[in-house]
């Protein structure tokens, strides 16, 4: 959609048109090929003017367009286009209506931690814990935790947007605020600042921890991607891990750059102790269980392409396969050691 400055048909022009010029059959032609048309459109026929103020130019064109292919027009049959009036531009605007094509779905139920705090939380979680459902005792307790959801959602919007509350208080603090300084003896004018300050604080603890939760549930979903995000989140990690100051053992205070000396010289001392080592010379006492040297030598033997090909072939071809793609026959041939040696080699 939008401005071709080119017409299609003779009846496009307001003066007339006694024939198709190139460029004309060019740009049908081109519509043609890609297999696009005009979408159904009320409003102006003309979408151009050449002079708005010039009330003698009477030249009118439909230059602007929109155009929808077969697919489309099959899967929205009611999309349609309206030209406006012009106004003041010398072009028609060009709506697409969609109607009834975007459905608006119910957002997906999400737990604000902040509604903890609030008084009415373990009322409602309360009630709607005692409610009695028949059936298994998983059923039940998915149930109960659906049936809190509209509860839940109630209490998160029952003052409303919270971030239109908090703008909201924060202009009636400073309207209040006003008339106590053009009447400072005005009792009622403090209590009813006394009662906005509270809520405004209130809310705006709400905001902060909403803001918190957002920012977590941000962090899960970009992650440690190379966004500007995290970056930011970087250079304010880093702040807060900078450390200014350190004592020592002594409880002797250091700063700046004595701080890195600090945590090398302590390191140092620390890693840089050698204690005795006794060496062992019975192992025996450590590994009870052992291999022959006949067992031994057969684990690591080699295994010849033919024997191979007769453990394979010695599989009973009726055996269903086991979790890794041999029968259970397989483990239980005089060749077991075999399989090791085989899935090395290929």
């Amino acid at each position: 959609m939008g401005d071709f400055n080119i017409t299609r048909y003779l009846n496009e022009h307001s003066a007339g048109c006694s024939i198709l010029t190139e460029e004309m059959k060019e740009f049908n032609s081109c519509l043609n090929d890609i297999e696009i048309e005009d979408i159904n459109s009320s409003g102006f026929h003309f979408t151009w003017t050449k002079s708005l103020k010039n009330p003698k130019c009477g030249t009118l064109k439909k230059l602007d367009r929109i155009m929808i292919n077969a697919e489309v027009m099959t899967a929205i049959p009611q999309a349609h286009g309206i030209f406006l009036p012009y106004v003041i531009s010398d072009h028609s605007p060009a709506i697409l209506n969609i109607p009834n094509f975007i459905v608006s779905k119910p957002k997906s139920f999400r737990f604000m931690n902040y509604l903890s705090e609030k008084e009415a939380f373990m009322h409602i979680v309360k009630e709607g814990w005692n409610r009695q459902y028949v059936g298994c005792a998983m059923y039940c307790l998915i149930m109960k935790l659906k049936g809190l959801k509209k509860d839940l959602r109630m209490l998160n919007w029952a003052d409303g947007n919270t971030f239109n509350k908090v703008k909201s208080l924060k202009m009636q603090l400073k309207d209040v605020q006003a008339k106590i300084d053009a009447d400072p003896h005005s009792v009622t004018t403090r209590e009813l600042a006394s009662k906005i300050l509270q809520e405004y604080e209130e809310a705006k603890h709400d905001e902060f921890l909403i803001l918190q939760q957002k920012t977590k549930i941000k962090w899960l979903s970009e992650g440690d991607k190379n966004t500007e995000y995290f970056h930011k989140v970087l250079k304010s990690r880093k702040q807060k891990a900078r450390v200014e100051s350190i004592c020592n053992e002594d409880n002797t205070r250091f700063y700046g750059d004595e701080v890195a000396d600090q945590f090398v010289s302590h390191f140092k001392n620390f890693l840089g102790k050698v204690d005795s080592v006794t060496p062992i010379e019975d192992m025996g006492n450590i590994f009870s269980v052992t291999l022959d040297s006949n067992e031994a030598n057969a684990m690591v033997v080699e295994i010849s392409n033919s024997e191979i090909k007769d453990a394979i072939f010695d599989i009973d071809s009726e055996k269903a396969a086991g979790p890794y793609g041999y029968t259970s026959n397989f483990f239980k041939k005089k060749h077991g050691i075999l399989l090791v040696m085989m899935s090395a080699r290929l």
